[in-house]
C-alpha cells in the first residue's frame, strides 16, 4: 500500500490509497490459483487505473438438474482451469464526484469432464476451451468519506460491457450490471450500511463465460448455446461502531 490512509485531492474529494496485492490459495482437493492485482490515482486524482491478473485451476463436482445426469451417475467432477484479467482506466468528471471509464475483461478457461460413464449422450464433450473477452465502461459515483470504513456518503456504478470475437471471446453477449452503497451515520456510535445490486445478460451466454454467480458453473449441454436473460438482485443491511 503506498499510503497508510485517504488524502484529499484539489477539488476536495478523498483519495483513494494505492493499493497492490498478491494472492495464492490452495485446497485439499487439488484446487489451486493466484494473482497479482492493484489500484492507483495519477496527477492529483483526475485518473485512476484498476487491474487483476489471475490464473487458476478449480476441481469441482456437478450433481445433475432432476435426473439429467442419466446413467446413475450421483456425480460429475470437472476442472476449470485458465487465466482472467481485468484491466481498467477512470476519468473524473471535472472537480464531481462522478467517473467515465473504459474496460476490458478477459477469461479464458479450459473445461475438463471426468464422467462416470463415458458414453453418456447426455453429457457435451469431455473437453472444450471457451474464451470471454469483454470491452465496455461505466459510469460511477462516490461521494464515501472513506475506501475503507466508510461512515457517510455512498457509491454506485452501472457496467456494460460487450463480447464478441471481434476482440477474441468465443461467443456473443453482453452484460449489465448496476450497485449503489450507501452509509448513514445514526446517532455518534453507529452506521448503517445498505446495498443493492442487479445484474443482466443477453446473447450466446455459456456456463463458464457467464459473468454471474447465478449460472451454474458446470457447462450443460443446453446452456452452450442459449441465449438467457437473468437477474441478481439482493439487498443488504449492516451496522458498526462509527471510527472504531
Amino acid at each position: 500500500m503506498a499510503n497508510s490512509a485517504s488524502n484529499k485531492s484539489p477539488s476536495g474529494s478523498v483519495v483513494p490509497p494505492d493499493v497492490f496485492g498478491v494472492a495464492l490459495a490452495a485446497t485439499e482437493n487439488g484446487t489451486k490459483g493466484g494473482g497479482v492485482g492493484g489500484t492507483m490515482s495519477f496527477a492529483g486524482d483526475p485518473w485512476r487505473y484498476r487491474g487483476a491478473l489471475g490464473k487458476t485451476s478449480v476441481n469441482l463436482e456437478f450433481y445433475g438438474l432432476g435426473t439429467e445426469l442419466g446413467s446413475d451417475q450421483k456425480n460429475i467432477g470437472y476442472n476449470l482451469d485458465g487465466w482472467a484479467t481485468i484491466q481498467q482506466a477512470l476519468y473524473r468528471f471535472g472537480s464531481t464526484n462522478a467517473w467515465i471509464s473504459a474496460r476490458w475483461i478477459s477469461l479464458d478457461l479450459k473445461s475438463s469432464l471426468n464422467p462416470q460413464q463415458k458414453d453418456d449422450s447426455k453429457l457435451p464433450d469431455s473437453s472444450f476451451a471457451t474464451r470471454a473477452s469483454g470491452l465496455g465502461g461505466t459510469l460511477e459515483y462516490d461521494s464515501r468519506d472513506s475506501v475503507f470504513a466508510s461512515s457517510g456518503g455512498w457509491s454506485g456504478s452501472f457496467d456494460f460491457t460487450f463480447y464478441d470475437p471481434a476482440w477474441g471471446s468465443s461467443n456473443t453477449f453482453r452484460s449489465y450490471r448496476g450497485y449503489a452503497f450507501a452509509y448513514v451515520p445514526i446517532g455518534n456510535d453507529f452506521v448503517l450500511g445498505t446495498r443493492v445490486d442487479g445484474l443482466a445478460a443477453r446473447g450466446e451466454v455459456r456456463s463458464t463465460s457467464c459473468p454471474s454467480s447465478t449460472c451454474a458453473a458446470f457447462p450443460s449441454a443446453d446452456s452452450r448455446t442459449a441465449t438467457p436473460a437473468f437477474s441478481r438482485p439482493s439487498c443488504a443491511g449492516t451496522s458498526r461502531r462509527a471510527g472504531r
